[in-house]
């Protein structure tokens, strides 16, 4: 259980900082897209090739991109032996707040159990960019609405 947290925090501290990003989306309908193929790829194995995706669409400097693949590199394995390899995935929710903030959630399903994926886009002067993303296996915070 203590390594699944070491994962969430690392990716909940990623600092979210201005960069010169390489493509702005220009809708929400688009960022549905994007991000969908970004969870695609987690949940077919190919983590690299959704980090390539997100990377040009995230504000996170690239320095600082590259540090959190490598923590990311480091625990896959720990992911995969607790987890069990992905085996699919599922759109759950679109939220917005406002004209200029959004958020997609999917869950990534594993042989043992599902991890959350959250994007958040803001609506930047030059369209939408993904400010903020984690996953975690805290699938619970999906009924937290419900209580």
């Amino acid at each position: 259980m203590y390594r699944h947290r070491i994962v969430a925090v690392a990716l909940a501290v990623l600092p979210i900082l201005a960069s010169a990003q390489s493509r702005f989306l220009q809708s929400t309908d688009e960022g549905r897209t994007v991000t969908e193929g970004i969870v695609a790829s987690v949940a077919s194995g190919n983590m690299t090739g959704a980090l390539k995706d997100l990377q040009p669409l995230s504000v996170i400097q690239p320095t600082d991109f590259d540090v959190f693949k490598a923590q990311l590199n480091s625990q896959q394995d720990n992911i995969l032996r607790s987890f069990g390899p992905p085996s699919g995935y599922e759109y759950v929710r679109f939220d917005k707040l406002g004209t200029r903030l959004a958020r997609f959630q999917y869950l990534v399903f594993h042989e043992k159990a599902a991890m959350r994926w959250n994007f958040v886009l803001y609506k930047a002067e030059k369209g939408w960019v993904i400010s903020h993303f984690a996953f975690d296996a805290n699938a619970v915070m999906f009924f937290s609405h419900l209580d």
